[in-house]
């Protein structure tokens, strides 16, 4: 078993879980689940990893390899609170993202992201206190869970 097995398995449950929770309605902006192509993106460049296709030097490769790591994990989380009832796969990336601008000290960002993919949700951006009060939610509960 190379280390890259491991990797490449846990990605494969990724995808299943994925295709598992993804919606079965084709969308006039989408043919494909995000998710989905993540998932598969990152289950290629593990690949070529394994395969000796590509041979970065070390620190790329670990560096590539947390990254996809990282990035998993995320989708994951979304996908199984999903799975569990949740929400919408769109409304739970938003909320990931914002969390992640906000540990990142980036909390402008996030009512900015906020805004934006709204705006590319529903048609209608909302306002910029509105947008500011969610995001404040979210990091209130980010306290709350000991995140930051």
């Amino acid at each position: 078993m190379t280390k890259y097995t491991k990797t490449l398995d846990k990605l494969q449950l990724l995808i299943e879980l994925v295709e598992e929770t993804e919606s079965d309605e084709v969308t006039d902006n989408e043919l494909f689940d995000d998710h989905l192509i993540s998932a598969s993106v990152m289950m290629n460049v593990v690949r070529d990893f394994h395969t000796g296709k590509k041979m970065p030097d070390a620190d790329t490769e670990r560096e590539t390899l947390a990254e996809t790591m990282k990035a998993a994990n995320k989708i994951w989380r979304i996908r199984n609170k999903i799975k569990n009832g949740a929400g919408s796969s769109n409304k739970l990336t938003i909320d990931f993202d914002i969390e992640d601008f906000i540990k990142q000290d980036r909390k402008l960002d996030g009512i900015k992201h906020y805004r934006s993919e709204m705006e590319k949700l529903t048609g209608d951006a909302p306002s910029l206190k509105t947008s500011k009060e969610y995001c404040d939610v979210i990091q209130d509960d980010m306290r709350r869970r000991g995140l930051i």
